[in-house]
């Protein structure tokens, strides 16, 4: 029940690698509407991964709000969705706020959510790569490494994705996609850190992976449609 599950989040200790500064902070699990029980739980799924099913893959998001802020969000069961992590731009400082056996709801479709970790990455996608710093980027890579470890997920870009490469799942969800961390996000430097093996595609994967200091295409923010 609700109160079992807050009691075993109030005794969850972060799953991080030792190295960095890592906390942890539940997201809620609670009936999103007090005066009707049916209505359901937010901010995830209780599972038991990967027993109940694979986890094969990462997803980068970035978080469109403040670190504190999207702390904050996350912890409330109105808003209806939350990522297993949160890492600070000014120095990498991670928040866990999902157990990774659970199910987060961060990448917009259940088939990605439930084989999926989701981190977020405090920014904005369309104000340039000021708030992707160097800490952040060795903080992330350090946690995706120890995740890597924990299931088995392959260090290569068919398995570590940015939200934006997350497809619809049904037609009537197409062109509502996200297109975070965005493209001032430096895959290449990102996928150095994870390591060695992270360079090498594996089987049939194409990658293209311009120059990111100078492949610089004009980014136009578009106004919510009406």
């Amino acid at each position: 029940d609700c109160t079992g599950l807050q009691q075993r989040d109030a005794a969850q200790r972060p799953e991080c690698p030792s190295d960095v500064d890592c906390r942890y902070i539940p997201a809620a699990y609670a009936p999103t509407d007090p005066q009707d029980p049916s209505a359901g739980y937010g901010n995830y799924d209780t599972a038991n991964r990967p027993h109940d099913v694979p986890v094969d893959s990462i997803v980068l998001h970035d978080t469109e709000l403040s670190y504190p802020e999207t702390i904050a969000r996350f912890q409330d069961p109105a808003n209806g969705a939350a990522a297993h992590y949160v890492v600070r731009s000014s120095d990498g400082q991670i928040t866990q706020m999902i157990p990774t056996k659970d199910i987060g709801w961060h990448a917009g479709g259940w088939d990605r959510n439930v084989r999926s970790i989701g981190i977020e990455h405090e920014g904005f996608a369309a104000e340039g790569g000021t708030w992707y710093t160097e800490r952040m980027y060795r903080s992330s890579a350090r946690l995706v490494r120890f995740l890597s470890a924990k299931y088995g997920i392959p260090l290569d870009r068919r398995h570590i994705l940015g939200h934006e490469e997350v497809s619809a799942e049904t037609a009537a969800k197409v062109g509502q996609e996200h297109y975070d961390p965005g493209p001032f996000w430096d895959w290449s430097h990102y996928m150095d850190l994870l390591g060695e093996q992270s360079r090498h595609g594996g089987g049939n994967a194409v990658t293209i992976s311009p120059d990111f200091r100078t492949n610089r295409p004009e980014v136009t923010e578009c106004p919510p449609q009406q």
